[in-house]
């Protein structure tokens, strides 16, 4: 039997690391003086208007982003010509998604005039950042690592950008009361400003711009269909603490959610840097890449895990302060989902950079059967359900997805 050798670009690692730890201290910045500055209450609401940005992206095909990964690959830079047309005729749809749940939460608060007005730029504006932001899928496909971290970290400044704006108008101009639309409008239009520049910067260094690939846009469109019930699950829980608890739970919530985002970006690093060198691999040298992640899974992530049960309570007080401490308890039931999901980062990987996007359906089908049990969690649990249902969901597809892998080895 032949033996395959796993080798690691340790410059690639280091430049995904940075990059995701950037990000992240960027967020974090923004989310730290921008909560204790604005209080419970007003930080729930901020996010509250951005809770369903994620639903509204299922109608602009999510899966062009992974699909155009694999064509910058094959050198077919045509595709993202094709992305753009693509979203471009979506966009009305998108914006009409924002219009219809702005008057849905008018109709039910119609004290809310902020909250429906900024529903109503969020929409307006995410559809254009749109047009553009997937053209960062050139950097992960051309593995140009250091310029995609200099990107998302202009990106990421928005979220800086929230604390600042409102400091300056709360503290300097001596607001009492600082319109949402505010906060909203600004750090968004900076955000789409990056991405426009970034969008031509990456059209000018195209070698092969009227190049195509047969199988770019099905895989995208199915690719897409294949996110829509794992987006739904992950992406609804903001909404429907905010509309049917509190904002005050929405706040509590977001922050313990932070630290779960924050390891699920670095255990991401696997997608980052495995599905462009996956793509002409064959499958044994994906399951020694995948026993190699599963060490790391054990000797590191496991003990570290542990570790941050024991002090995310201090981490959380210590930044935030007291009156967030109701976070603790989410951000340690977070914990748990990653070390549920971590096995199925890399098979994520393995499977968008092969196409293979019936074995992602089969995975997906576990996140429409905890779709139909969440409302019966809420219910009995309130918040701390859905994280029961996102552990419960996660084992399971980590589970269904080493499962299906193993049955590609043997075949």
């Amino acid at each position: 039997m032949k033996i395959y050798s796993v080798k690691v670009n340790t410059k690639d690692i280091f430049w995904i690391v940075l990059d995701i730890s950037a990000k992240f201290i960027l967020v974090m910045i923004g989310s730290v003086f921008f909560a204790r500055q604005a209080g419970v209450g007003y930080f729930g609401k901020y996010q509250y208007v951005f809770s369903l940005n994620g639903i509204a992206t299922l109608v602009l095909f999510p899966g062009i982003q992974n699909a155009l990964v694999n064509s910058t690959v094959k050198h077919c830079e045509g595709d993202f010509i094709v992305a753009f047309r693509k979203r471009l005729k979506m966009i009305p749809y998108f914006i009409l998604f924002f219009v219809m749940v702005s008057f849905i939460i008018y109709l039910k608060n119609r004290e809310g005039i902020d909250i429906v007005l900024s529903f109503l730029i969020t929409g307006v504006i995410s559809a254009f950042i749109s047009l553009f932001d997937f053209n960062l899928s050139y950097f992960l496909g051309k593995r140009e690592y250091r310029k995609l971290c200099f990107c998302d970290s202009l990106i990421a400044f928005s979220s800086v950008l929230v604390a600042i704006i409102y400091f300056f108008f709360s503290k300097i101009l001596g607001f009492s009361y600082v319109p949402l639309t505010i906060l909203i409008l600004f750090p968004l239009l900076w955000r789409l400003l990056s991405c426009y520049l970034i969008s031509i910067y990456i059209k000018s260094n195209f070698q092969n711009k009227g190049v195509e690939s047969h199988d770019f846009f099905p895989y995208a469109k199915n690719l897409s269909f294949v996110s829509i019930l794992a987006s739904l699950q992950e992406n609804l829980d903001q909404f429907i603490i905010g509309t049917f608890l509190s904002f005050e739970s929405l706040a509590f919530y977001n922050i313990g959610k932070g630290a779960f985002e924050f390891l699920k970006n670095m255990w991401s690093i696997s997608q980052q840097y495995l599905q462009p060198r996956l793509v002409k691999l064959n499958i044994e040298k994906a399951r020694l890449h995948f026993k190699n992640y599963l060490k790391i899974y054990a000797l590191m992530i496991v003990p570290f895990l542990v570790l941050l049960w024991f002090i995310l309570p201090f981490l959380i007080v210590s930044f935030y302060g007291g009156q967030f401490r109701p976070s603790i308890i989410y951000s340690r039931l977070f914990l748990i989902v990653i070390l549920f999901g971590a096995p199925n980062f890399y098979m994520e990987a393995f499977f968008r950079a092969k196409q293979f996007h019936r074995d992602l359906l089969y995975s997906r089908l576990v996140n429409f059967l905890f779709l139909v049990v969440l409302p019966i969690a809420i219910y009995y649990f309130q918040a701390y359900g859905i994280v029961y249902v996102r552990a419960l969901s996660a084992l399971s597809i980590s589970m269904i997805m080493v499962y299906l892998f193993s049955k590609k080895r043997l075949a």
